[in-house]
């Protein structure tokens, strides 16, 4: 049977490059949102910020912004991304209009929260490596932290392809977005200062910590 391991990747912020990266702060309004974990209906927009702004002027830092900004292990696109995604319709999955204001108070309406809310328990356990708690995590109930992961593609190959493209895991202890190579294409046409890409099969923990 296919195997799909070298078909996914991980999506993660750039943990190696400290200066000019930005890490994105939303608004108390916008934490109150349960984003990630259920559809947003609509109404008033998600905003952010960058959580270093006041030191990074300070200090003379420029900030270099891309077409994709993180907010921890969740991210926002330019509407040139989303406008390209658009043609799949992946399942669990919301654009949510995003502002984005910069260091210089500029306002960047163009953004939008990509809040990928239906969890998939599609890593295979029994294949991955767990770190060194992740076994007694897993004997109480909770969900192991991991080292190595393996997906479990009997599940996944139940599913059709357009439904699985982008999603997170529900088993495991790891909020990193997991995607598809053809979503990963889409995004590599774009201004990606600091995304960073790992082939499932390839990928380690802290892996986004280690260079290049």
């Amino acid at each position: 049977m296919e195997g799909l391991d070298d078909s996914y990747y991980i999506m993660s912020r750039d943990g190696c490059k400290p200066e000019g990266v930005i890490y994105a702060s939303g608004d108390d309004k916008t934490h109150e949102l349960k984003y990630g974990s259920r559809y947003l209906e609509g109404g008033r927009a998600m905003f952010f910020h960058n959580a270093n702004a006041e030191d990074w002027r300070r200090n003379g830092i420029k900030e270099n912004i891309g077409d994709i900004i993180f907010h921890g292990s969740h991210f926002m696109i330019k509407k040139k991304v989303r406008d390209k995604l658009l043609k799949y319709h992946i399942h669990g999955l919301q654009y949510y209009p995003a502002v984005y204001t910069d260091i210089e108070g500029n306002i960047h309406y163009d953004y939008f929260f990509v809040n990928i809310y239906a969890k998939k328990d599609w890593c295979y356990i029994e294949r991955s490596q767990l770190d060194k708690r992740g076994q007694k995590r897993l004997d109480r109930g909770d969900k192991p932290g991991v080292e190595t992961i393996a997906l479990d593609f009997h599940k996944m190959l139940c599913v059709p392809e357009e439904e699985r493209l982008m999603f997170r895991m529900s088993n495991i202890d790891m909020g990193k977005p997991f995607i598809h190579k053809k979503v990963k294409d889409i995004f590599e046409e774009f201004n990606l200062v600091d995304t960073r890409f790992f082939r499932v099969d390839q990928w380690a923990r802290n892996a986004h910590l280690r260079p290049e």
